[in-house]
């Protein structure tokens, strides 16, 4: 494990780094730093995130290797044992395989679900969720909940785990402003052009998530519903 002096000596190089792209060689803000240094935090929190996946794999491996042993000495046909224990691995290893599950109701999502992605339950009385996709593709999962009120102004969350700190940087660089809620970074970002939405668009522990809505929709209200969801 890394000692702080580490995490420091890399943070300082991130930032040399990044302002050498630029071609700025000016003293960077407070802001700006202390955005390199969210940076850096979600670096470790990858890096733990990781080795929780590399130890569920130990045991997954752990286990199709104590069924391979089973079926060697308790089935006759040795080879269907194997080729069950290879249908285990494929599904795990292709990045190509993907589920989709729908949901009417966030009473229905599964707990696990419910325990990796904000959940957002609290909703002013005129607003409802119209449905959520639970979208898995390999090792990644997302959860896209689309909600609409009486008015038929909606907004749609769009949240993906294992955020990278590059995704953090599109954040910083394509957001307008930026509005802190219990402790976390919400990057606003308007636009105009076409049908105009706004997003806000944060990081909480190492989930991404991505909120598109209209633009009829208040600020204030939005931000109310983050502030409930992080709560």
């Amino acid at each position: 494990m890394r000692d702080k002096g580490s995490y420091r000596d890399l943070l300082g190089e991130r930032i040399e780094n990044a302002y050498r792209e630029k071609g700025d060689i000016s003293k960077p803000t407070e802001i700006q730093m202390a955005k390199w240094k969210q940076i850096a935090k979600m670096r470790r929190r990858e890096k733990i995130r990781r080795r929780k996946i590399i130890a569920s794999l130990a045991s997954v491996f752990a286990m199709v290797f104590c069924v391979g042993m089973v079926s060697m000495f308790q089935i006759p046909d040795a080879e269907a044992g194997r080729d069950g224990i290879v249908d285990i691995i494929d599904s795990r290893d292709d990045d190509e395989v993907m589920a989709v599950d729908t949901y009417e109701n966030q009473e229905d999502l599964p707990r696990d679900i419910r325990e990796e992605f904000l959940m957002f339950e609290k909703l002013p009385s005129d607003c409802k969720m119209l449905k959520t996709k639970i979208i898995t593709i390999g090792k990644t999962r997302r959860c896209e909940s689309q909600f609409i009120n009486k008015g038929k102004d909606s907004f749609l969350v769009r949240q993906e785990n294992g955020a990278e700190d590059e995704t953090f940087k599109i954040i910083v660089v394509n957001s307008d402003k930026v509005e802190s809620l219990n402790g976390t970074d919400i990057y606003i970002k308007k636009y105009s052009e076409n049908d105009a939405k706004i997003t806000y668009k944060f990081i909480y522990d190492d989930v991404y998530v991505n909120i598109m809505c209209d633009n009829s929709i208040l600020e204030e209200d939005m931000m109310n519903i983050i502030k409930e969801a992080l709560i």
